[in-house]
């Protein structure tokens, strides 16, 4: 007889997620930080303290995040603060 189980380690309630590739870390300065768009369409570089992480998604902590907010997922690493962007939301299927 076989079965499968599953083993909980720990539980993180209302945690924020956002895709890894998101994720931008600075090993000189020690900083994490993730590119969100402004409601007025401008980009910008938010410090965060990241948690739990699987291979697609990380746990992120800021004051300045909120759920439902667009993050930047390529590209972050080359946009400066205050650049207008324009999102091509991707196909999720």
């Amino acid at each position: 007889m076989g079965g499968t189980a599953g083993i909980v380690t720990g539980v993180h309630k209302n945690a924020l997620l956002v895709p890894r590739s998101a994720v931008l870390r600075d090993d000189e300065k020690k900083t994490t930080s993730v590119v969100m768009v402004t409601p007025d369409s401008l980009a910008l570089s938010v410090q965060v303290d990241v948690g739990a992480a699987t291979d697609s998604v990380v746990e992120v902590r800021s004051g300045l995040l909120k759920p439902g907010m667009t993050v930047i997922t390529e590209g972050n690493y080359a946009i400066a603060d205050s650049t207008r962007v324009i999102v091509h939301a991707r196909d999720q299927r």
